[in-house]
């Protein structure tokens, strides 16, 4: 079985949803729009900043599966190299949110580095927040995709996780099932 690095700590069920039926995703054109967005600011940001080198698709193997991830950026600054994580958001909270922590921590695993930054961008700021290379944290990622790939691996649909439903790309989908097997 194969994840992504871009999947850590998110609801179970959509990465069920996203093995069993990916063709089912139901991504809002806005957010996508969005995303790529925040891609081209932040390419011009760094561009400013570092030398930008071109990054690979990397995995990591397990007994049981793999974690795949493709990092957006990887830099070279202060004779360095790092890995750059972008998340376009609506509003710069006080912390990045775990899940992007954990995914940065993954591809830091992936490329062998021990630093990164994630650029968050809104509206009008950049926020950049540096992050090293943290063992437990991956350790507790690893963990995360065992739990679903055994739940998976036994026929079940692992639970879904409240508060992540508004803007999820498969809430249709999880509403019918839902309703269907009541």
């Amino acid at each position: 079985m194969n994840f992504f690095a871009s999947w850590v700590f998110r609801c179970p069920k959509w990465i069920y949803f996203k093995l069993k039926y990916p063709d089912l995703e139901r991504i809002d054109p806005k957010v996508k729009k969005a995303g790529n967005l925040g891609e081209k600011i932040a390419l011009n940001f760094l561009k400013e900043r570092y030398r930008l080198y071109p990054t690979r698709k990397r995995k990591l193997h397990f007994d049981s599966f793999n974690i795949t991830g493709k990092p957006d950026f990887r830099v070279l600054g202060k004779n360095r190299f790092e890995i750059v994580e972008v998340k376009r958001v609506s509003n710069i909270t006080r912390i990045p949110k775990k899940r992007w922590i954990a995914q940065l921590n993954l591809y830091l695993e992936m490329e062998g580095l021990k630093n990164g930054f994630i650029l968050e961008i809104s509206k009008n700021k950049i926020r950049k927040s540096k992050w090293k290379f943290n063992q437990l944290l991956f350790e507790r990622s690893i963990e995360f995709y065992e739990g679903v790939y055994n739940i998976i691996k036994k026929g079940e649909i692992p639970p879904g996780r409240v508060g992540e439903c508004f803007n999820c790309s498969y809430k249709e989908l999880c509403r019918e099932l839902c309703f269907s097997h009541r």
